[in-house]
């Protein structure tokens, strides 16, 4: 199972300003986030929601370095 993360923030924190590192202000970090995380719930096998396996996780299906540079910021001085 992939790493949860409870808030987008939580991403952008831990894995995404890493990343980037001394160019992070080059990206829009959190529409970073947003196109790598997707909400992941499992349902309980009694019923209802697995309250221990829900939240944001990355998308595997995504590079995080194709994300990131479509979210470059160009406009730079």
């Amino acid at each position: 199972m992939s790493t949860i993360y409870t808030t987008i923030s939580d991403y952008i924190d831990q894995e995404v300003a890493p990343a980037l590192g001394e160019w992070k202000d080059d990206y829009d970090m959190e529409a970073i986030a947003h196109d790598m995380l997707e909400w992941h719930s499992e349902p309980h096998p009694l019923g209802g929601i697995n309250a221990n396996t829900f939240g944001l996780i990355v998308r595997e299906d995504l590079d995080f370095w194709d994300v990131a540079e479509r979210h470059e910021n160009t406009n730079q001085d």
